[in-house]
């Protein structure tokens, strides 16, 4: 028989290996019991499941390439126009473009819609649509401030922000690019859904443009035309920059401090 003491001892190495042999046991099996899992929507899953007001984007991202991005892990924000406003814009901008051909036009004005119908439109054109309605960075309303959205879109485009009441509620209103939101702050998996009542231009005007469609400007934009100035005030972003991906000394001269990703000209 053992003494007591020794007894004792015994039961404590026991207990130690049995420790050990659980979790070591546990340490080859992998637990999946806190694996994060989707239990909501993303972006892509809660338009496609609203479908009777956003089949014709979800249409656009599909073609554009952006739809499976906005099924995966990241932080968006979504600018979703209603299939009424797609169908809107298709004709608006169709008719435009239809205008300028006919004989007495200044010149043809190339908006990158040639028919009103949706299954006419460019791949290439649903990915620059697409592109301007996605911000790489989640933003609830109550955090828009300002006048412009301080993250730019796939666009490289900043997006700007007005205000307004409504005349009948007496409600405050919000417009992205001229663009009123009526349905706000869907919170989902991989960002945020905010429902716009117009597609939101994606056309990059630049200073010419914008002065040329000011008509109260009109005697300053000819002037810019014929001083050859408008040519020179158009380019917006440096093309040929290669510098993105380096890295100098910080001013405490040590390594690391990023280039600029990208060259922006600014008139």
């Amino acid at each position: 028989r053992c003494p007591p003491a020794l007894w004792k001892g015994v039961i404590g190495v026991v207990a130690i290996l049995i420790t050990a042999l659980t979790v070591s046991s546990c340490r080859e099996e992998i637990d999946t019991s806190n694996r994060y899992t989707f239990t909501g929507h993303t972006i892509a899953s809660f338009l496609t499941e609203n479908e009777d007001m956003f089949s014709s984007f979800v249409t656009i991202l599909q073609r554009g390439g952006k739809y499976n991005l906005l099924r995966a892990y990241g932080t968006y924000t979504c600018f979703a126009p209603t299939n009424e406003a797609i169908d809107r814009y298709l004709f608006e901008q169709d008719s435009i473009f239809k205008e300028s051909l006919k004989p007495g036009s200044k010149k043809v004005i190339w908006t990158g819609v040639t028919s009103p119908r949706l299954e006419d439109l460019s791949d290439s054109m649903c990915t620059v649509i697409s592109q301007t309605h996605i911000i790489p960075k989640t933003y609830l309303t109550t955090e828009m401030e300002g006048d412009v959205i301080p993250t730019m879109n796939l666009n490289d485009r900043y997006l700007t922000m007005s205000y307004g009441v409504d005349s009948i509620t007496g409600y405050s209103l919000l417009f992205i690019n001229g663009a009123k939101v009526i349905g706000a702050d869907e919170e989902v998996q991989n960002g945020a859904v905010h429902t716009i009542a117009a597609v939101m231009n994606p056309s990059s005007n630049t200073v010419p443009t914008q002065i040329e469609n000011m008509k109260f400007l009109s005697i300053f934009s000819e002037a810019l035309e014929r001083t050859g100035l408008d040519g020179k005030l158009q380019n917006y972003k440096d093309f040929n920059y290669t510098e993105g991906d380096k890295t100098t000394l910080t001013i405490y001269n040590k390594p690391g401090c990023p280039y600029p990703s990208n060259r922006y000209y600014g008139y």
